[in-house]
């Protein structure tokens, strides 16, 4: 690689450690924080554990079963076809319009999946309907990921890459100092399959449970709110910002790797 090339390289990687150190940074007064709990306290329990129970059960069907599903919605085999060809003209000379293509192609998913899931989270919060969009909901946020890996060049579809996405998934869904626990762990798996490594990474049960759990933790007062008359539509923005939260994770982490291949780094 050329020195120029290298120059970019690591531009473009510190950039996104910029964007990331951005996204651990906690204040523990956070407005959004207290509202949460606040909420939360005043949530009967026995509808807690029905949103929790319909959580983990959606969540474990779309990861076990949804894949297929999710493929046949979206235009995922054009996306691979896409990225190859990118993948092509990167190797011949790293530019920053030959990174921009990735990230062009990443962000138009991105800004179609947010604007369905918020239309249908707040069509649904209309009718007081907030239950039955939990498994929609997750599999935009899975389809969100599987669009933005295929962009940057990596298979959604391996056991190893899967244990990626949950850790992924964890990310966006930890508080406070466990952002920067969930980080270097997702890192730590990036690093052993790019390196040839991730054999024993295939996702366990409990693996999948406590992802699950995590998310659903973050979520379920929302949905709650999803679940009143009128105060539903309100259900919509909360869809948009998860979807943008984890698929700018996902961007981010994803093109961290590409780059990292492209200097050479494991």
């Amino acid at each position: 690689m050329r020195n120029r090339e290298t120059r970019l390289v690591r531009q473009q990687l510190n950039h996104i450690r910029k964007a990331e150190m951005k996204f651990l940074r906690y204040r523990p007064d956070s407005r959004s924080d207290s509202d949460v709990g606040f909420i939360r306290s005043k949530v009967p329990a026995k509808m807690l554990s029905v949103l929790e129970s319909a959580f983990e059960k959606g969540f474990m069907y779309i990861f076990d079963k949804g894949t297929p599903l999710i493929e046949r919605s979206g235009n995922l085999i054009g996306i691979k076809e896409k990225s190859a060809y990118h993948h092509t003209v990167i190797k011949r000379r790293i530019s920053r319009e030959a990174i921009r293509n990735f990230d062009v192609s990443a962000g138009n998913k991105s800004w179609t999946n947010k604007g369905i899931s918020t239309v249908e989270g707040a069509a649904l919060g209309v009718f007081g309907i907030g239950l039955p969009d939990i498994p929609v909901f997750l599999g935009m946020i899975f389809k969100s990921i599987y669009e933005t890996a295929a962009t940057y060049g990596f298979n959604y579809t391996s056991p190893e890459e899967r244990a990626y996405i949950l850790a992924l998934i964890r990310l966006a869904s930890s508080k406070g100092s466990a952002r920067i626990m969930e980080s270097e762990n997702c890192d730590r798996i990036g690093e052993l399959i790019d390196a040839g490594q991730g054999a024993e990474l295939v996702p366990t049960l409990e693996d999948i449970k406590n992802t699950s759990n995590m998310l659903a933790s973050s979520m379920l007062v929302a949905k709650f709110i999803q679940g009143i008359t009128l105060i539903g539509t309100v259900g919509g923005g909360f869809n948009y910002y998860w979807i943008h939260r984890i698929t700018k994770i996902a961007r981010l982490k994803y093109k961290k790797r590409m780059l990292q291949g492209l200097s050479g780094k494991r």
